[in-house]
């Protein structure tokens, strides 16, 4: 396996082809036998934390037990999903980014980002992109760029909840809602998780409707969503009923 380090963003994309970025190595190093070339993106300063102007901005190396450590006002629900995705261990070796690109949509934290609703900082380009592009983008092979940093609003509210068959296991149905309030437009951002590719996400305006209102529509809205995530460790009936249960107690908790 040929190893590489580079020193700059712009030589770490140019030795793109062929290569695949290497964060924290916790996915890649169980089938490390069968790359070829990997850039390590140690040495760009990609693992920056930090609040700006009311958003948190997270770089794509910073490891996931930074996300518990820090001071910084990290919505509580995403603290609580980050000791859900991995143990002590796995945290400090893990990062974001890796994350991010790796993650199936049986992840809690990908779950509760999901739900934050980031806009993600990609090269070449300097491209802004929202995290459902990203998400399409990582499918493709090659990976012909490199996730810099992103960064979502702190939101007024934020919840997560799940369902696994034991509190070690990635969950069979999760669900995560962020309140976001706007000089008065209310939006809620929701998040179904616990199957696919990725977790499934969506926003709901918070108008004249009233509460109980709110959480039939969002009910029959993630009910939806999991009504073909049928697979070998749950019914589609199965998903879709737990998810019209959680989401309605997430969004519950959230405009409380």
């Amino acid at each position: 396996m040929e190893y590489l380090r580079p020193k700059t963003i712009d030589e770490a994309v140019e030795l793109l082809a062929g290569g695949i970025p290497l964060a924290g190595g916790t996915r890649l190093n169980v089938d490390r036998s069968k790359l070829a070339r990997v850039i390590d993106l140690q040495g760009l300063g990609l693992d920056i934390l930090r609040e700006v102007d009311g958003s948190i901005n997270i770089g794509a190396m910073t490891k996931l037990q930074s996300l518990l450590s820090t001071d910084l006002p990290i919505p509580e629900a995403l603290r609580a999903a980050c000791r859900y995705e991995a143990a002590w261990n796995l945290r400090n070796q893990g990062t974001i980014g890796g994350l991010i690109m790796s993650a199936s949509g049986r992840s809690p934290l990908l779950t509760v980002l999901s739900a934050l609703s980031p806009r993600v900082h990609l090269e070449p380009g300097d491209a802004e992109v929202s995290l459902g592009e990203l998400l399409e983008r990582r499918k493709q092979v090659p990976i012909d760029f490199i996730l810099l940093d992103f960064r979502f609003q702190i939101p007024t509210a934020a919840a997560y909840d799940y369902v696994a068959r034991t509190p070690m296991d990635p969950p069979l149905v999760s669900a995560a809602a962020a309140l976001h309030d706007d000089g008065g437009q209310r939006t809620i951002h929701l998040a179904v998780g616990g199957f696919g590719d990725h977790p499934s996400f969506w926003k709901k305006e918070h108008s004249a409707l009233d509460q109980e209102e709110i959480l039939a529509s969002v009910t029959t809205s993630a009910q939806k969503v999991a009504e073909n995530a049928g697979d070998d460790f749950a019914s589609a009936a199965y998903r879709a009923e737990v998810a019209g249960i959680l989401i309605r107690r997430v969004v519950s908790e959230v405009l409380e």
